[in-house]
């Protein structure tokens, strides 16, 4: 058995190494070096068909058992590699549910930041990311999902050949963690610094905002950080909270902090900063909505907060003063991101 890993170049760049997609992908290195799977990785800079099949066409296929693809962006080059070596098995990481993804840019821009031209274009492009969701789903022989939410509510509506092999962070990022470090009353607010991030940082800085100015003189003790480079329009008239610019290691601030906030209800996929805030030993602070969508395992280390209610806030906080709850999700993520991966490249052999 061999497989050729297709690996977006952005991975590969040493800035974007705590980036969501980075971070998963290295699960599936992981996996791959246990298993002792023979694998060759082929980096792609433009991840399109035009970008990917002129790579693809001048390599002979017949070496290969297995091809996985870490965006369902080729949908092309999967036809032609099915038609022209038939006995390759093409598997797709479905990282989130795009056409969703991008509706909710699309009115998060339009609600957040009054930019009516901008909703408009990220609606477009939403159902381009649906076409291609739906072309290489179908034409793939297996999608494997991030979380029980997106098969459930996206992926298995446009294939039934979908496995749930969720996030888990690989031991290269575990290594370095340590829960026996000194704690301070921190609540820790870790956003993405991409432009196209831009209405999901406004919204969650918002909530983030609002709740501390409403809350000030009960909880005096708490300090409140956002880490990343942003407007200076964002930063404007935010009171207590400080604005840490770009963390080069966002698991050492949360080694040493007590919470870990995230209070917008926009965005899918593997919220993989939650996962890695309870493994730093975090309590995290979501929305309603959000803690639905992630994953039953992380629940125990969950606290709801209702944005339009300080006094949820209040709650959430007071609590995550206690001792963390005991248990290992992590552990139980990999365990069935591997049971997923083997179900694959074991039992369709």
């Amino acid at each position: 058995m061999k497989v050729l890993h297709v690996i977006p170049q952005k991975t590969t760049i040493s800035k974007n190494y705590f980036l969501g997609v980075t971070k998963d992908i290295a699960g599936r290195q992981e996996y791959f070096r246990s298993r002792r799977i023979s694998v060759e990785e082929l980096i792609v800079k433009d991840l399109s068909d035009s970008g990917l099949l002129p790579l693809v066409k001048v390599r002979d296929m017949n070496g290969y058992s297995f091809v996985l693809l870490e965006y369902p962006l080729f949908p092309h080059t999967i036809r032609w590699m099915k038609k022209k070596y038939p006995h390759l098995k093409v598997i797709v990481r479905g990282s989130n549910a795009a056409w969703l993804q991008w509706l909710h840019f699309a009115h998060a821009r339009l609600m957040v930041m009054s930019d009516i031209l901008g909703a408009v274009r990220e609606i477009v492009y939403s159902f381009k990311r649906l076409y291609a969701d739906v072309r290489c789903a179908r034409l793939a022989d297996y999608v494997i999902s991030v979380c029980d939410w997106e098969t459930d509510h996206y992926w298995s509506r446009l294939t039934p050949r979908v496995r749930t092999a969720p996030y888990y962070l690989p031991k290269i990022y575990r290594q370095s963690i340590t829960t026996k470090r000194k704690r301070e009353m921190r609540c820790v607010c870790l956003l993405s610094t991409k432009v196209s991030m831009v209405p999901f940082l406004r919204d969650a800085v918002d909530s983030l905002s609002r709740l501390v100015e409403q809350t000030s003189t009960e909880i005096t003790e708490w300090s409140f950080i956002v880490s990343g480079e942003y407007p200076e329009t964002i930063k404007q008239k935010r009171g207590r909270i400080r604005f840490c610019g770009f963390v080069e290691n966002p698991l050492l601030l949360l080694q040493t902090s007590r919470a870990l906030v995230l209070l917008s209800d926009y965005g899918f996929g593997f919220k993989t900063k939650i996962l890695e805030a309870i493994y730093c030993g975090c309590y995290v602070l979501v929305t309603k909505k959000l803690f639905e969508r992630i994953p039953t395992e992380l629940h125990p280390y969950c606290l709801i907060v209702d944005r339009e209610s300080p006094n949820t806030f209040i709650d959430a906080l007071i609590t995550a003063r206690k001792p963390f709850p005991k248990g290992d999700p992590n552990t139980a993520l990999q365990h069935t991101a591997w049971k997923a991966l083997d179900s694959i490249f074991y039992e369709t052999r």
